[in-house]
C-alpha cells in the first residue's frame, strides 16, 4: 500500500492556514484605522496651516483694560483642531490681588472640504488730473481660485478675573450702612460650539475665521457669609456694584479677519453675554500669526 505525501504547495492540501497572532491582527487593524483617518482627508484640508502661532494684543472687557500675549492654532486634518490664547494685561479692576491673566482653550473635530471661487484681482492703478481734481482708477479682473473650508465642532474653557463686592447687612438699630469688602475671583466658563474657517489663494495668509459658542454659568464665584449679600462690580472701571443675574446660558460670537490680502495681521473681535454673573463682554485687537 502506498501513501501519498502532500507537498506544502499542493493545491489539494487540506491543512488549515496557521492562525495569525492576536497582537499582529490588532496592530494591523490600528494601522488601517490610522490610514483611514489621515489618508482620507479631503484635498482642501491640507491647505490649512498645521500650526499658526504669534503675538496678540487688545481690549478684553470686563477682564482687562488692555492686554498682550500669544495665540496658537494646531490643525491635524480630519482628526483634531486646537485653538488657545493667553494674555497678560492691566486688570479692569483696582481690587487688590486682581489677576492680570486671561486664557482660553478649545479642542474640536474638524470637517474639511475644498472648493473654488471667482474673486476680483487688481491688475494696475493709475491717476488722472483734471483741474483741481485727481482721480485714481484701479483695474480688476476676475479669476478662479481654489478655496478650503473647515467646520470644527468643539468645546473648551475660558477664564478671567472678576471683582465682587461682599456686603454686611445694614444695622437696623443705629441706621448705619453695613461695611463691605471688594474681592477678586478667577472665573471659569465651559464652552461648546462651532468654529468655521475659510481660506483662499495662498491659504497660509488669506484665511478668515468665525465662531459661535454657548457658555455655562461661571464657576468660581465667591460665596458670601451668613447674612451677607454679594454683587458684581461692573463697567470698564468696575466701580458700580449690581446684583448677579442668574441665567442658565450665555453666548459668545466673533471672528478673526485678515486686514488685507496676504495680511501679516488679523482683526480680532467678539461680543459675549456672560451668564451668572450676567455681564456683556467685548474684545477688539490684533494677532500677528506665523504659519507652518
Amino acid at each position: 500500500m502506498f501513501r501519498r505525501i502532500m507537498s506544502p504547495h499542493d493545491s489539494t492540501s487540506s491543512r488549515p492556514p496557521l492562525p495569525r497572532p492576536r497582537l499582529l491582527r490588532s496592530a494591523t487593524a490600528l494601522a488601517a484605522l490610522g490610514a483611514a483617518l489621515l489618508g482620507s482627508t479631503p484635498a482642501g484640508a491640507a491647505d490649512f496651516p498645521t500650526v499658526a502661532v504669534g503675538p496678540m494684543w487688545g481690549l478684553r472687557a470686563p477682564y482687562q483694560m488692555i492686554g498682550a500675549g500669544a495665540a496658537a492654532n494646531v490643525h491635524i486634518p480630519h482628526l483634531v483642531n486646537v485653538f488657545g490664547q493667553a494674555a497678560y494685561g492691566l486688570p479692569a479692576s483696582d481690587v487688590k490681588d486682581a489677576s492680570p491673566w486671561f486664557f482660553e482653550l478649545y479642542a474640536g473635530y474638524p470637517l474639511s472640504w475644498e472648493g473654488e471661487a471667482t474673486l476680483a484681482h487688481a491688475d494696475n492703478q493709475y491717476s488722472s488730473t483734471s483741474g483741481n481734481t485727481t482721480t485714481t482708477t484701479t483695474e480688476y479682473h476676475n479669476e478662479d481660485t481654489d478655496t478650503a473650508e473647515m467646520l470644527s465642532l468643539e468645546g473648551g474653557i475660558v477664564s478671567g478675573a472678576r471683582a465682587f463686592r461682599i456686603a454686611q447687612p445694614d444695622d437696623a438699630t443705629t441706621g448705619t450702612a453695613g461695611s463691605y469688602r471688594d474681592v477678586s475671583a478667577r472665573l471659569f466658563y465651559v464652552m461648546a460650539g462651532i468654529r468655521y474657517a475659510y481660506a483662499w489663494d495662498d491659504t497660509a495668509r488669506n484665511m478668515n475665521v468665525f465662531f459661535v459658542h454657548a457658555m455655562s454659568p461661571a464657576l468660581g464665584v465667591p460665596s458670601p457669609g451668613r447674612g451677607e449679600s454679594r454683587k458684581v462690580l461692573t463697567g470698564l472701571t468696575q466701580d458700580e456694584a449690581t446684583d448677579i443675574a442668574k441665567r442658565p446660558l450665555g453666548v459668545k460670537a466673533g471672528g478673526n479677519l485678515v486686514m488685507w490680502k496676504n495680511a501679516f495681521a488679523t482683526l480680532d473681535f467678539e461680543v459675549a453675554y456672560l451668564p451668572g454673573p450676567g455681564t456683556w463682554a467685548f474684545t477688539l485687537g490684533n494677532t500677528f500669526p506665523l504659519w507652518f
